[in-house]
């Protein structure tokens, strides 16, 4: 499953591992809008509360925030109150916020906006073993992502790791080496939405093989100590 030859051209990391998330296609958004930046929002005083009689009628309606979910649609562009048909795929969720405030400015005074991913998931393939994994933080890495699953599998190759992003029609393919201290640099790579883990495997058969031989080469390197111990001290 999902194997690739050995002049496969795997996509490399830049040398600034990117820690924020990436809005992609059918990622669903939470979206809340207020005015005056978000003044009501802040708590700040006696105009805490929408209900408060200390705003006027008007300003009431300014303060309070309206929003609700919307889904980021295939061609990259979500389609929002009032500014409509918007492109945001690649943006991180600041970005994104940063640019629907300089949109609804035109409309509202002060606009101040709160956004939220809330179907980011991944993928993980380790042999037999396959679960989906919620990314509840922005900036979930494959560390944390492997230590969700309960760690490395016994019969895993370490150095045979990939991450597989983007559109599955041309798709980023990453092989990551988790065997030796040079590859726990790639550990705090950004899980993006979407993306697939897969976890190489040795074949049942090898690892019962290894299994089974296991206890006879540990005799056989202790007689090789214990024969080697006594070599030396019979000189």
């Amino acid at each position: 499953m999902l194997q690739t030859g050995d002049e496969y051209p795997y996509a490399q990391f830049s040398d600034k591992i990117d820690r924020e998330y990436k809005i992609a296609p059918n990622d669903i958004i939470s979206f809340q809008l207020f005015a005056n930046d978000g003044f009501q929002l802040i708590n700040i005083g006696t105009t805490a509360s929408s209900g408060s009689g200390t705003q006027s009628q008007g300003n009431q309606g300014q303060q309070s925030g309206g929003g609700g979910t919307y889904t980021v649609e295939y061609d990259g562009f979500i389609k929002l109150p009032v500014v409509g048909r918007t492109y945001v795929k690649g943006l991180t969720v600041r970005q994104m916020e940063m640019m629907l405030e300089e949109l609804f400015a035109e409309y509202y005074h002060k606009p101040f906006v709160m956004l939220k991913v809330n179907n980011r998931r991944v993928m993980v393939f380790a042999g037999g073993n396959t679960k989906v994994v919620t990314l509840i933080n922005d900036n979930t890495t494959l560390f944390e992502v492997l230590a969700t699953i309960g760690g490395m599998p016994t019969n895993a190759k370490a150095d045979q790791i990939k991450i597989i992003r983007g559109d599955l029609k041309n798709p980023e393919v990453y092989m990551i080496n988790l065997s030796s201290l040079e590859g726990i640099k790639n550990y705090d790579l950004v899980m993006q939405g979407n993306d697939i883990i897969y976890i190489e495997t040795r074949k049942e058969a090898v690892t019962k093989t290894l299994a089974l031989i296991a206890p006879y080469l540990s005799l056989i390197s202790t007689a090789l100590l214990i024969y080697g111990l006594a070599t030396q001290f019979g000189k």
